[in-house]
C-alpha cells in the first residue's frame, strides 16, 4: 500500500493517491495543531506537494516509527518524513515532518 502510494506521489498522479486512502484520511504537518488535509482529494494533494519529485529528489519506503512509511531526500538529505497509519487495506492518516531540527537523527 505504502508503496504504491509513494509511485502515485513520486509520478504526481491525484487519482492513483486518492483510490489508496479511505474516505476519512487526514493529513497533520509538524507545528499546526490540528490536521490540514481531511478526505482523499485534499491529503494526496498535500502528500503529492510535499513528496513529488524534484531534480535532485528521492522518496523511498523505510521505516517510520516502526512501520514502513516515506522518505524524501533532496541532494542526500532528509527533508520530509511521513509516518503513514493503515486501516482496512487503505491509508487512513499520514504524519508529516518537515522542520529540519526534527530530521537532525535522519542526517546524522
Amino acid at each position: 500500500m505504502v508503496r504504491l502510494f509513494a509511485a502515485a506521489c513520486a509520478r504526481g498522479d491525484v487519482a492513483a493517491a486518492e483510490a489508496l486512502l479511505l474516505p476519512t484520511a487526514a493529513a497533520v504537518c509538524d507545528g499546526f495543531p490540528i490536521p490540514v488535509g481531511f478526505g482523499p482529494g485534499e491529503v494526496a494533494r498535500l502528500a503529492i506537494f510535499l513528496l513529488s519529485g524534484q531534480p535532485d529528489s528521492t522518496l523511498t519506503v523505510e521505516q517510520v516509527n516502526g512501520t514502513p512509511g516515506l522518505v524524501l531526500r533532496r541532494g542526500g538529505r532528509v527533508v520530509t518524513i511521513a509516518a503513514v497509519t493503515c486501516a482496512d487495506d487503505r491509508i487512513a492518516a499520514l504524519w508529516f515532518v518537515l522542520a529540519q531540527e526534527k530530521l537532525k537523527f535522519w542526517n546524522a
